[in-house]
């Protein structure tokens, strides 16, 4: 994982969203079910903090890494 990619140090998850990122953008596209467009809308609206765009699309912060939950990122 990129040293630059903030992490919330209890659950891993991070806590901004870097659309930069392929992988990171379509994981939380796919986490709370919206679109590319609807992401970058949300970020625009309320700024790159995670549980900011989790509240502004009315979604929850998933809890646990990807990996604890059963996904395979990149696959």
């Amino acid at each position: 994982m990129p040293n630059n990619l903030k992490l919330d140090f209890r659950s891993s998850i991070p806590v901004r969203i870097n659309l930069t990122v392929s992988w990171e953008r379509d994981w939380w596209c796919e986490i709370w079910n919206v679109t590319e467009k609807e992401l970058r809308a949300a970020i625009f609206a309320v700024g790159t903090s995670a549980p900011s765009v989790a509240r502004h699309l009315g979604r929850r912060i998933p809890v646990g890494r990807p990996s604890d939950r059963g996904e395979v990122r990149g696959s």
